[in-house]
C-alpha cells in the first residue's frame, strides 16, 4: 500500500492477461495500481513510478498526455536509479 497525495493506493502484481496495458495500469478512483508479475526489478520500479505519475496526474487534473507521463516518469526514474535513491544502500 502506498499513500499518494494523501490517498491510499494498493499495488498488486497480476498476470499480463488481466491488464489492458502491457506493463501496468492505474485507477485513481479505485486507488489501485496493477503491475505485471515477473518483470525484471528495474522494469518493475520504472513501471510503478510511471503508474504513480498517472495517479498524480489524475488527482491533480494536470492533463498530461501519455507521452508527458512517460517523460516525467523516465526522467525521475533515471535520477533515482543513477543516484541509488529510494533503495537500501550498502
Amino acid at each position: 500500500m502506498l499513500r499518494i497525495l494523501g490517498h491510499r493506493v494498493t499495488v498488486t502484481r497480476v498476470r499480463r492477461a488481466l491488464l489492458s496495458d502491457p506493463m501496468g495500469e492505474a485507477d485513481h478512483q479505485r486507488g489501485e495500481i496493477r503491475i505485471v508479475r515477473g518483470l525484471e526489478p528495474s522494469v518493475e520500479r520504472a513501471t510503478l513510478l510511471h503508474e504513480i505519475v498517472h495517479i498524480v496526474n489524475d488527482h491533480l487534473d494536470l492533463g498530461l498526455s501519455e507521452e508527458q507521463v512517460t517523460g516525467v516518469a523516465q526522467g525521475v526514474f533515471q535520477v533515482l536509479e543513477d543516484n541509488q535513491l529510494g533503495r537500501n544502500r550498502r
